[in-house]
């Protein structure tokens, strides 16, 4: 590349290369997150007085993170790890490296398609089994798109339209998608685990079988929801909106579904152990006796006078 480049708006006077850093952690285990990997950045940043570095990527196979930054700056990382200056609890770096010209090449190709998905949108096309980690596409409009079996990990897509979209097995691992809007869309089969849809709207969505472990749904709509074989363990469901949801031989353990809305709702197989019910609008005393001899914990709080 040449001298006198722009890397976010300011100029260097030093080629832009591409760093690849090896990192303890699982991006499958939640051990790595975009809070965990923005903290890596601002480190790296700061130990190379250079601001304009960014994570170009995410390399699950190779458990990586790709920098883009000028070659001076990249030097001086690798450097500081050569000389063990980079290891320790709050940088677990195992091994660094510049890309060769075909994983660049590569990063290129990415980058260009996540710039024209943000250019051209996305309404309506079909981009099955594409990699798209990490990118930052919040307020964009996937409506009627099929992504099945897309990797959509660690992706920014808050305030994104995914009406009717075609979801099947793809992976949202640690995605934001708050405020997202997922109405009727099919997620069968898809992975959400970990991922923040605090107030997105899932009303008539197709989530059999999800992983949705440890997912942020606090003030969701689930409305008319299949959630029937979904796993949402250790979910925060306070507040949400499950009426006439589907959660037959769902797994809710260890999940938080105080303050949600539970009319018509049916539980019918569903595991309950341990997981905390309270002050739940629509709810029976039948079904809450038997939801009791199930294992669940009811923490009512008493509703003030007016």
């Amino acid at each position: 590349m040449n001298k006198n480049v722009t890397i976010n708006g300011n100029t260097s006077n030093d080629s832009v290369k591409f760093l690849a850093l090896n990192i303890a952690g699982n991006l499958e285990d939640n051990t790595i997150n975009r809070a965990k990997l923005k903290a890596i950045l601002k480190m790296l940043q700061s130990l190379s007085k250079d601001n304009n570095l960014r994570i170009i990527d995410v390399d699950n196979i190779n458990v990586s993170i790709v920098l883009q930054g000028a070659e001076k700056s990249l030097n001086k990382i690798q450097e500081l790890f050569d000389s063990s200056g980079l290891i320790g609890e709050n940088l677990p770096i195992k091994k660094v490296h510049f890309l060769n010209k075909k994983d660049q090449l590569n990063i290129e190709e990415k980058t260009q398609l996540i710039q024209e998905i943000k250019s051209q949108g996305i309404k309506g096309k079909y981009l099955q089994a594409v990699n798209l980690i990490w990118a930052d596409f919040s307020n964009l409009d996937f409506s009627g798109a099929n992504l099945r079996d897309a990797d959509l990990r660690l992706t920014i897509l808050s305030g994104s339209n995914f009406g009717r979209a075609k979801l099947i097995g793809t992976n949202f691992r640690g995605a934001d998608l708050r405020g997202a809007n997922l109405r009727e869309a099919d997620l069968s089969g898809a992975n959400l685990s970990g991922a923040d849809l605090r107030g997105a709207n899932l009303s008539q969505t197709d989530l059999v079988v999800a992983d949705l472990r440890r997912v942020n749904l606090s003030g969701a709509d689930l409305s008319g929801a299949d959630l029937s074989g979904a796993d949402f363990t250790g979910a925060d469901l306070s507040g949400s909106d499950l009426s006439e949801a589907n959660l037959h031989d769902t797994k809710l353990i260890v999940a938080d579904l105080r303050k949600a809305k539970l009319s018509h709702v049916k539980l019918k197989g569903a595991e309950v152990g341990k997981s905390q019910w309270g002050n739940n609008p629509g709810i029976t005393a039948e079904i809450k006796q038997e939801l009791i001899q199930r294992g669940a914990i009811f923490l009512e709080t008493p509703i003030p006078l007016v």
